[in-house]
């Protein structure tokens, strides 16, 4: 049995740490988050955010640079979807609006990023200390080829409806991205081989192709899956630069 507050209304020691160390640590399997000050590129200094939801394995950074632009990046492992968000602040004296959204879905592979249970795992000693990434990666280029529709996007991951919810018009991603969630979604559901056979007689249509994020039916073939995007997707394109002075993946081990 737990001791009874003093007359003076303190709790006793050991039950106090036992509370403090409740609060913590928290539940298993809850969110954390772990803030960090980290050196850009540019040599600011700003602070990280570095959130994990191991029941739902999934990560997200974010920090603001230097010039404003708030910088997201949201890792979906169950989904294997990654997503990075850049808010962009306009110049209100040129007539531009408050800021420009922008968000970039695309597939994320096998060790890009470290698992969603060591990420929660991750502490600091000293919060005061700026870190610095440990590597700096080559500058990557990326062509996005095809929109996502936003309202068909949330399916794909969950973490679009929440994180994309300003850049409902300027969601881009890549069409050999697309062909991979095309083809996961085909293997899960055992439809490989049936979905051909389908569409070749038109007899019967699955109520269920509309169930993957992108819209598109899933009673295609791989090879005509670019004819297929018309729904939802269209061919507007954007660009992504992604290297180390969008995310200095180092800092998130420090």
């Amino acid at each position: 049995m737990l001791s009874r507050a003093g007359g003076d209304g303190r709790l006793p020691a050991p039950l106090l740490c036992w509370l403090l160390l409740l609060g913590l640590s928290g539940a298993a399997g809850a969110p954390s988050e772990l803030r960090v000050r980290v050196r850009l590129p540019d040599g600011q200094v700003t602070e990280e955010s570095l959130q994990a939801d191991s029941g739902a394995d999934s990560v997200t950074l974010e920090l603001r640079k230097s010039d404003g632009t708030l910088v997201t990046l949201a890792a979906d492992f169950k989904q294997e979807v990654k997503i990075f968000r850049a808010l962009i602040l306009g110049e209100l004296e040129r007539g531009q609006s408050q800021f420009q959204a922008l968000c970039f879905v695309t597939r994320l592979h096998r060790n890009e990023i470290i698992p969603s249970e060591s990420m929660a795992k991750l502490r600091q000693k000293n919060p005061q200390t700026v870190r610095q990434a440990e590597e700096i990666r080559a500058l990557e280029h990326l062509s996005m080829d095809v929109t996502v529709n936003f309202s068909k996007g949330a399916q794909l991951s969950s973490h679009i409806y929440n994180i994309c919810s300003e850049a409902k018009e300027t969601i881009y991603s890549r069409e050999e991205d697309v062909k991979f969630w095309m083809e996961k979604e085909m293997k899960m559901n055992g439809d490989v081989a049936d979905s051909t056979e389908m569409r070749n007689d038109g007899s019967h249509r699955d109520p269920g192709n509309e169930r993957n994020g992108l819209d598109f039916s899933r009673q295609i073939k791989t090879e005509d899956l670019s004819e297929s995007l018309q729904t939802s997707l269209s061919s507007r394109s954007g660009h992504l630069a992604q290297g180390s002075s969008m995310m200095p993946g180092g800092q998130i081990l420090g």
